[in-house]
């Protein structure tokens, strides 16, 4: 069975959705970056590549949301022919996909539409989450529930969820339960209930503008063989060859539910069309789709180290590291920065000096509130 690397900035909430879908074909090895701070940043890619060379690894995915660690330079020393970028929330992460993409060979995302924000032609694949028909299939109970929702509680989710106002309709509702309730109840609850409502609005975390957003619980909820209704979003007409009932409004949204829990015959029928489309999403079908995406090789360029990936490299290791490794990270990065010398690179001299001496006194600082 062929090695497969993944590399984390720390464990995931989703570690076991990627394990499970990746172990049924190849043998799943991962690498959390925070438990490797008290090394170098020369030493951490040195001990992957080792890592990789013992192994025979020759696939290596790179999880670089929210994470400055993993940049272009960092890729591009990691020595594999293939690797893969995979990004969950490639709405938010946009501007450093695109900054990185040249570095890659392969892109996994769990958000098609972005592919037309990004000029560049890339090599990607729709890559849903939380897919595993072991957890959600379609189970041989009665439906006691005309809807049902579970996600956090958001302000924009509250005031659709309160418009819900129809006296007879059976809701089950279940917010910010992430933690408290087995993910195979979901499942259960998902048979329970004739449609599983999905809100597609996100945020971005730091400029709070708001977007449409593919969401698991879509697919899970086909798995499960009930119909998901969901606020429009834009990646549908890239997942599904069929156009399904959606809405944009609370009245929408409302006409929806009436129309489909008065017809059984016409919910029966778009329930039915829609788990076979979600089906072949499921981990044990769509595995191989990956597989054969994978084996298409495709080039990728070596980036050279940056001033702005060296601030982000001085900025964390101010945070994570002792001095001593601090100063080792410095003398490494400046090294390997001026390897090949030009102009501008002198110029940056002034400037790399400056953030040294700036993240320096951090690092001292940081290390003193530790003892």
């Amino acid at each position: 069975m062929e090695r497969i690397l993944f590399i984390f900035k720390d464990k995931p909430w989703y570690l076991n959705h990627i394990q499970n879908k990746f172990s049924k074909r190849f043998d799943f090895k991962a690498i959390y970056l925070n438990n490797y701070f008290n090394n170098s940043r020369r030493d951490i890619i040195q001990i992957i590549n080792n890592f990789l060379i013992k192994e025979k690894i020759n696939k290596v995915f790179f999880d670089i949301d929210y994470t400055s660690f993993i940049d272009k330079n960092f890729v591009s020393q990691i020595l594999s022919p293939n690797k893969i970028l995979y990004s969950l929330d490639s709405e938010e992460n946009l501007k450093k996909i695109t900054r990185n993409l040249k570095v890659f060979s392969h892109f996994l995302l769990a958000e098609p539409k972005i592919t037309k924000s990004i000029k560049k032609k890339i090599n990607y694949l729709f890559f849903p989450l939380e897919c595993d028909e072991k957890i959600f299939f379609k189970k041989k109970i009665k439906k006691k529930y005309d809807v049902f929702f579970f996600g956090e509680s958001r302000p924009d989710r509250l005031e659709f969820i309160k418009s819900l106002q129809k006296p007879k309709l059976k809701k089950k509702i279940l917010l910010d339960k992430k933690n408290s309730i087995n993910i195979k109840k979901i499942n259960i609850l998902m048979n329970q209930s004739k449609i599983v409502l999905n809100f597609s609005e996100g945020i971005n975390k730091n400029s709070k503008k708001k977007f449409d957003q593919f969401k698991g619980r879509i697919i899970m909820s086909g798995l499960s063989g009930t119909f998901c209704l969901s606020q429009d979003y834009e990646s549908k007409k890239l997942i599904f060859d069929k156009n399904y009932p959606t809405f944009s409004n609370k009245e929408q949204m409302n006409k929806q539910i009436n129309l489909l829990t008065k017809d059984k015959k016409m919910l029966d029928k778009i329930s039915k069309d829609f788990a076979i489309s979600c089906k072949k999403y499921s981990d044990k079908v769509y595995i191989y789709k990956i597989i054969k995406f994978l084996n298409k090789r495709k080039k990728y360029k070596y980036a050279d180290l940056e001033l702005k990936e060296i601030i982000n490299i001085f900025k964390i290791s101010s945070k994570k590291n002792s001095t001593k490794v601090f100063l080792k990270n410095v003398m490494e990065v400046t090294k390997e920065y001026f390897k090949n010398v030009n102009i501008f690179k002198i110029i940056n001299l002034i400037n790399i000096i400056l953030i040294t001496m700036i993240y320096l006194i951090l690092t001292i600082k940081n290390n003193a509130k530790k003892y």
